[in-house]
């Protein structure tokens, strides 16, 4: 499941974007945060890793908007599976 939107603005609700899920067994696991000119923002291998709307989670904030996300592993039986979604940004 990934959720599409969040509000990093430390009020502590919904201040990081991940996906949710149940990941155990998942192989090759790849989580991307692209912004509207094809800059990728974030990219983790670990499944419960989140971004905090900085580029790399670190320095300034991102500005508001439509991030595109896109997330892919195997499962456990080496079926691949990709998601493509959108996670906007709200201040």
């Amino acid at each position: 499941f990934l959720p599409n939107a969040f509000s990093p603005n430390s009020d502590g609700i919904n201040d990081t974007f991940r996906g949710e899920g149940v990941m155990e067994g998942a192989l090759n696991f790849q989580f991307q945060i692209w912004n509207r000119y094809g800059e990728l923002v974030f990219e983790t291998g670990d499944p419960y890793q989140s971004w905090n709307g900085r580029k790399y989670n670190t320095g300034d904030p991102s500005p508001s908007g439509v991030y595109v996300v896109v997330v892919s592993y195997l499962t456990p039986r080496n079926q691949p599976v990709r998601l493509n979604g959108f996670a906007v940004l709200l201040d």
